[in-house]
This record gives structure tokens, C-alpha cells and sequence, in this order.
């Protein structure tokens, strides 16, 4: 249960540090009237990588897919944490920072699906720690981005790249436990 629990709350996490972020994000880049197209790079993508493991990869072992769904969050992270230092331009660098959230995006988005397909596997109470992981990912995400954010000098890019462990213990939950 607790497993899934920390499965739960870590696959949508960096979703939701996203969210927290997304209008500081904008605004470093002089783009805040674009920053609903940062949800939407969340968010568009996620029904194709959904499709692809319902009807593509399902034959692929749970071990490949969770590991898949986790570098597309690593990817996502480490994309958005520099796409305010490539380039010379903030059109430029807001593209970059919008490719990089759909790679978090998607890799919540596949993630889900990979984990939901992986729980029918056990006793039918453990949808109960997946789901209730996810539903605390955006309370600790919202208070752990609020706080690096107010209490410390830490920039974005910094905020993302200290979540990077968290796809460590992701695997971790998965692999070992």
C-alpha cells in the first residue's frame, strides 16, 4: 500500500509542481498571457502516450514501461530546468520549457496508465494507496514549490532539479518494493 502510495504521489508530483510554477515561469520569460499553454502542454499529449500503452507497448513488460514513464519525467525535469538558459530569446526559450512539460506531462499521463494497468495485479485495496498518492502529490507539490520559492533564492530550474531523486524513489517503489 505504501508503495503505491509513493507510486501515486510521485508520478503526478512534477505535474503538479508545474502547475505551481507555471506563472513564475511565464513571467521570467515575459510571456505570462502564454502561460495557459503551459496546462495545456500538460495535458494534450498524454491521451497518445495513453493509446500507445493500451494498445502499442502492452505487450512490453511492466519493468520497460516504468522505467519509460519515469525518463520521460527525468527528461521533462531536466529540459524545463534549462530552457531558461538556451537561446536568445524568451519565444525560444518558452518553446523549450513547453517541450519539456510535455514531457512531464506525459510521462504522468503514461505513468497512470502503466501503474492502473500494474495494480490489477494486487488485492483491489491497493488502488486505494495509488489514488491517495495522487491526490496528496498536488498538496506536497503546491507547499514544497511555495516553499523553496518564498523562503529561498532557489530559481525554478534549481526547484525542478532538487525533484530529480524523487524519480529515484519512484523506480525504487517499483523495482525493490
Amino acid at each position: 500500500f505504501i508503495a503505491f502510495w509513493f507510486l501515486g504521489m510521485i508520478n503526478n508530483f512534477h505535474y503538479c509542481l508545474v502547475l505551481s510554477a507555471a506563472d513564475q515561469m511565464a513571467t521570467d520569460l515575459h510571456l505570462k498571457k502564454l502561460v495557459a499553454l503551459q496546462s495545456w502542454a500538460l495535458v494534450f499529449f498524454g491521451l497518445f502516450v495513453r493509446m500507445l500503452n493500451a494498445f502499442v507497448y502492452k505487450h512490453w513488460s511492466y519493468n520497460v514501461r516504468f522505467l519509460l514513464g519515469g525518463l520521460q519525467t527525468l527528461i521533462g525535469i531536466i529540459v524545463v530546468s534549462a530552457s531558461p538558459y538556451i537561446g536568445d530569446s524568451d519565444g525560444f526559450r518558452f518553446a523549450l520549457l513547453l517541450m519539456g512539460i510535455v514531457a512531464i506531462g506525459n510521462g504522468s499521463s503514461y505513468g497512470e496508465s502503466v501503474a492502473l494497468g500494474y495494480v490489477e495485479l494486487f488485492p483491489s485495496s491497493m488502488v486505494g494507496g495509488w489514488s491517495s498518492g495522487t491526490g496528496m502529490s498536488g498538496v506536497l507539490a503546491a507547499l514544497i514549490y511555495l516553499g523553496l520559492s518564498s523562503a529561498s533564492t532557489l530559481s525554478n530550474s534549481a526547484i525542478f532539479l532538487l525533484s530529480i531523486p524523487l524519480i529515484a524513489v519512484y523506480w525504487s517503489m517499483y523495482f525493490l518494493v
